[in-house]
């Protein structure tokens, strides 16, 4: 490669990098967003994001499922606000910016704090009425109770894969054909036991239900019909330009590291140059997916526990390469330490799924997904440095800083 080729292919990626930054930061045009912080009867913070369009004509309000956060809402809160809505959408205790212990009543609190926002900000006396809650998964279930305890007093409830309890609320169904966690049947039944209406959307899992633009459409046709017509026909917002944006972040970083990553190093050197690539890796996926598609932020048990991941594998993978390289059968078998661990994961898989624990099937298939992920980076990363090490460092950074981000959201 001719010596100016590489700085003009740097410059231009970090553009290209800079340039998808920028896109994944857009919001739809006469929604304004903001970060706050309510306060619930307890005298606890609830963070919340608020948005609100040029001219609100009703009130919503959304929660995330288990391990999830404000975020994974964001962008179904942007086609509702677009729509005519303010929406306030809020942290569950113990998830996101939430420094609140996940307890039995807590859940509640936060809910109450979020509607008697809402209710008291168009005017009203903070009663917690408003038009729409709105729920996935464990957000659903627990709104549910809320308002069939009377603190959140909702016109129409709709539960994103969720199977709530009943209520005196009118109430929607909305589950992804490939729900892991509810079947076709169950979900008829169940609204056939409550009186409430259904959709399937046809090509969404229970972890894509939040973001799907049908399941937009679909809550936005139900709070048209039910609350008021006059509203705005939907508008997906800013969504498809900000994924957009994250893959071109995504794509010049990866395109960045193996242009930069140097070749044929050894010894501790390989381990650095590693963990810098997953570093930078991680970097990208903060900087594009952090704040309005999810939360990317470790808590301090979820940064402990990203540095004991990283640590435990990386020692694992580079004892058991150096102990292949001692017996004979083993020898040029290092790839083994990945092959057991995905193993593993499908055990759990099948094991769960024959003893109807879907949702343990449903977290082990998606750990699946980011082992193989990153081994894809580990390889691509020591095939390009010619160093095993420099892929172990790399995989045990970037999955190590996923797990510690994810298992800091179930404790």
């Amino acid at each position: 490669m001719p010596r100016w080729r590489r700085p003009l292919l740097t410059v231009l990626l970090v553009a290209t990098a800079f340039a998808g930054f920028a896109l994944s930061r857009t919001h739809t045009d006469g929604v304004t967003v903001e970060r706050v912080t309510l306060e619930s009867a307890a005298g606890d913070a609830v963070p919340a994001l608020w948005l609100t369009p040029d001219r609100p004509r009703g009130t919503a309000l959304l929660a995330h499922g288990r391990s999830a956060s404000k975020e994974t809402m964001f962008a179904l809160a942007e086609s509702l606000a677009a729509a005519g809505f303010e929406c306030c959408v809020i942290d569950l205790p113990g998830h996101g910016d939430s420094r609140i212990g996940l307890t039995q009543r807590a859940p509640r609190d936060a809910f109450v704090a979020g509607a008697r926002a809402l209710s008291a900000r168009r005017g009203g006396a903070p009663d917690g009425r408003i038009d729409l809650l709105v729920g996935h998964s464990f957000g659903a279930s627990t709104g549910a109770r809320a308002a069939s305890a009377g603190d959140v007093m909702p016109t129409l409830l709709i539960a994103i894969g969720a199977l709530p309890r009943p209520g005196a609320t009118d109430t929607l169904l909305i589950s992804g054909r490939f729900d892991e966690l509810i079947s076709r049947e169950e979900l008829r039944q169940h609204a056939a036991t409550i009186g409430a209406g259904t959709v399937v959307v046809p090509w969404s899992d229970h972890v894509l239900e939040p973001f799907d633009p049908q399941v937009a459409d679909a809550v936005v046709a139900a709070a048209r019909s039910t609350i008021s017509p006059a509203l705005d026909p939907v508008v997906h917002s800013a969504a498809p330009a900000r994924m957009a944006g994250c893959g071109l972040l995504l794509a010049s970083a990866l395109a960045l590291i193996f242009l930069l990553l140097p070749r044929d190093i050894a010894g501790w050197r390989a381990g650095v140059v590693g963990a810098s690539a997953g570093t930078f890796v991680v970097v990208a996926l903060v900087a594009g997916f952090h704040g309005t598609w999810l939360y990317l932020a470790p808590t301090p048990f979820g940064a402990a526990l990203a540095v004991t991941c990283a640590a435990t594998w990386l020692a694992a993978a580079v004892g058991f390469e150096r102990l292949t390289e001692q017996v004979t059968w083993l020898r040029g078998r290092g790839w083994a330490t990945y092959a057991l661990a995905m193993l593993a994961v499908c055990v759990q898989i099948v094991a769960s799924a024959l003893t109807d624990q879907r949702f343990i099937a449903l977290i082990s298939a998606l750990l699946l997904i980011l082992l193989v992920l990153g081994r894809a980076l580990g390889l691509a990363v020591a095939r390009r440095a010619r160093s095993e090490l420099a892929g172990h460092a790399a995989f045990a950074v970037a999955v190590g800083y996923m797990l510690g981000v994810w298992g800091g959201g179930f404790v």
